[in-house]
C-alpha cells in the first residue's frame, strides 16, 4: 500500500469526513506541487495524447542496460522497488516494465495530471502518484532505484537531488535517460538551432548544466555512463512538424509565433526533403547514467 496523500494533510482532515476541507486543502496541495514546476512545462506539457503520438521510445538495448543496473538489496523497510520521476505518458514505463521480476513494487509519478491519466490509460497494474521531485510521498530509506527517463534536467537542482538520496535505501540507485537527436547530421542540427531560439531560461539536457548539481557534493557517485545508438522515427514532413510541436517550448506556441516557429522548421524540411510524403527519419542518440547513494 502506498502512503496516503494524509502525509500531506491535517490528521483530522484526512481521517474525518470534512469533504469540504480536504477537497480545499488537495486544491492547495495541488497549487503548491504546481510552483515546484518550470513555467514552461506547465504551459507545454497540456496536450498528452499528442506529446504520446509524437515522442520517441527507446532502443531494446538502452531499456536492457537499465534493466540490468537496478538494484535490488535487503527488503526491510522498502516501500518501493522501482520510483519513476517524470513518468509522463508511459513512454519509458511501458518498455521496462515487461523486463522486470514478477511482484516488483512499482510506482509511477508525474506531474502534470494529463500526462499521468494517459499513462493510467495503458496500465492498470501499476501505481501512480501526481508529485514532483521535490515533494516525494514515500518515507526514508523506501525506494531501491529511481528512474528518471527524458526528465532529470527539469529539476537538476539541490532540492530534488536531497529528496531523491532523502527517499532512497543505502546503496539505492539514481538512473538516467535521454533521448537526444543526433546533431551531427546537418538538416537536425538547423532544427536544434532553430529550438534555441525559444528556449531563453529553459531547462535544456542538451546544454549540460544539469550536471552542476552533482559538482561539490558527496550525495551519490558515477557507476555507470553510456552513450550507444538511438531510437529512430519515421514519418513525413507533416509528423515530423508533429514531433516539434510536442517540444515544451514550442507547444506552449501561440498564434503568430507558434506559426513563424513553424514555418522555420519546415523551411528546414523543405530545403531537405523534396517528396511531402517522403518518410523522413529523425535519429536518436542514447544517454544513460547509472548513480548510487553514498
Amino acid at each position: 500500500m502506498w502512503p496516503s496523500i494524509s502525509r500531506y494533510l491535517p490528521w483530522n482532515l484526512s481521517h474525518r469526513g470534512h469533504s469540504k476541507l480536504l477537497s480545499k486543502s488537495l486544491e492547495v496541495l495541488s497549487k503548491i506541487m504546481a510552483s515546484n514546476v518550470h513555467q514552461t512545462a506547465k504551459d507545454g506539457f497540456k496536450q498528452g495524447d499528442h506529446y504520446d503520438k509524437s515522442r520517441p521510445s527507446y532502443t531494446d538495448d538502452l531499456v536492457s542496460l537499465v534493466q540490468k543496473n537496478i538494484h535490488y538489496g535487503k527488503s526491510e523497510g522498502i516501500s518501493c522497488d522501482i520510483l519513476e520521476l517524470g513518468a509522463g505518458t508511459g513512454k519509458f514505463t511501458s518498455k521496462i516494465l515487461p523486463l522486470l521480476p514478477q511482484g516488483t513494487r512499482y510506482l509511477a509519478t508525474e506531474p502534470s495530471e494529463d500526462f499521468l491519466s494517459v499513462l493510467k490509460d495503458k496500465f492498470n497494474n501499476i501505481d501512480t502518484k501526481v508529485c514532483t521531485a521535490t515533494d516525494i510521498p514515500l518515507k526514508d530509506n523506501s525506494v531501491q532505484n529511481v528512474i528518471c527517463a527524458q526528465c532529470f534536467h527539469w529539476f537538476a537542482n539541490m532540492e530534488s537531488l536531497t529528496e531523491i538520496h532523502r527517499v532512497l535505501a543505502p546503496r539505492g540507485r539514481l538512473l538516467l535517460v535521454w533521448n537526444d537527436k543526433d546533431v551531427n547530421i546537418e538538416w537536425l542540427s538547423r532544427m536544434e538551432d532553430i529550438l534555441t531560439l525559444y528556449y531563453g531560461d529553459t531547462p535544456r539536457k542538451n546544454s549540460g548544466n544539469w550536471k552542476n548539481v552533482f559538482d561539490g557534493n558527496d550525495m551519490f557517485r558515477c557507476v555507470e555512463h553510456t552513450v550507444q545508438p538511438g531510437i529512430h522515427l519515421k514519418g513525413n514532413k507533416d509528423f515530423v512538424l508533429n514531433h516539434y510541436t510536442s517540444i515544451s517550448v514550442i507547444a506552449k506556441l501561440q498564434g503568430e509565433e507558434r506559426q513563424g516557429a513553424l514555418s522555420k522548421f519546415r523551411d528546414v524540411l523543405n530545403d531537405n526533403f523534396k517528396n511531402e510524403e517522403e518518410n523522413i527519419i529523425i535519429q536518436f542518440v542514447s544517454e544513460f547514467y547509472c548513480t548510487e547513494k553514498v
